[in-house]
């Protein structure tokens, strides 16, 4: 009976569509929240050796060795990228504006390729 029910039933074609597409999105090297390689908090020193007064040391470790790409968001954007595979980060980072909320973007690159990005905010 059932084979009956799907002789002229579009559903198997169906099903392989829905499997297809479940494959697809789980293969997904779409980047993954920052916080999920980092262990703990993202310890944020403004103006650290009291010589750069908008400059900052971002300081974290990670659950696996990341190479870490960083961007300061504003008129002139400036980006630094640290290639070095590693697990303890100490991320100087310069270009920061006075009065200004900045926006620090991370991005974390494991060995295997998945990335990890999120922003950090300083004033």
């Amino acid at each position: 009976m059932c084979s009956k029910l799907f002789a002229n039933s579009a559903a198997p074609a169906w099903a392989g569509l829905l499997v297809l597409c479940l494959i697809i999105s789980s293969c997904s090297d779409a980047p993954k929240p920052l916080m999920t390689i980092v262990n703990g908090s993202i310890d944020v020193k403004s103006n650290p050796f009291n010589v750069v007064p908008l400059g900052a040391l971002l300081t974290f470790t990670t659950k696996e060795a990341c190479q870490v790409e960083l961007q300061v968001s504003g008129d002139i954007p400036v980006e630094k990228s640290f290639p070095d595979y590693a697990t303890s980060h100490s991320l100087p980072v310069l270009g920061l504006y006075a009065d200004t909320l900045n926006t620090v973007t991370l991005t974390l690159t494991t060995k295997n390729g998945q990335q990890y990005t999120g922003e950090v905010y300083l004033n």
